[in-house]
């Protein structure tokens, strides 16, 4: 429990220093598209590394345009957890945050088993960045 409320710690004071790099991990057809932050996995080897992600839903769909969220992920397991969220509006601005309180959940497929690789190091980010601000609307224009 200390080990998450350090990393936390750190990363939630890293925010605002360091500019972030979104890299695409995942656009389907009208569903949500998932970055993360280049910057952002921290750890080693196999044990718990973190890394901040970014998820832009479709129009209309839930109650912001984007959710930006720390995750916590379990290497050797795998299985990841979400730590804290921030809803962001179109531009990328913060509307709110808060800690989840998630349970572990087992990396099976799909976008919590592309982040667990990515955050894991086992699988090379994507290139190119789309640079510091949350790509919201370049989000928007994969989903047509």
């Amino acid at each position: 429990m200390i080990r998450i409320a350090l990393t936390l710690g750190l990363l939630t004071l890293a925010l605002p220093a360091q500019a972030q790099d979104w890299r695409l991990v995942t656009a389907d057809k009208g569903g949500p598209v998932v970055f993360i932050d280049a910057k952002s996995p921290a750890g080693t080897g196999d044990t718990t590394r973190s890394g901040i992600m970014l998820l832009v839903n479709p129009p209309g769909a839930g109650d912001s345009e984007a959710i930006r969220f720390l995750v916590e992920v379990d290497c050797a397991a795998p299985r990841y957890h979400v730590l804290t969220t921030w809803s962001l509006d179109a531009d990328g601005n913060e509307e709110e945050g808060h800690e989840t309180g998630a349970g572990w959940r087992d990396t099976t497929g799909g976008n919590g088993k592309n982040a667990t690789e990515l955050i894991c190091g086992r699988k090379p980010l994507a290139d190119p960045s789309f640079g510091a601000k949350p790509p919201i609307a370049e989000a928007r224009g994969m989903m047509d």
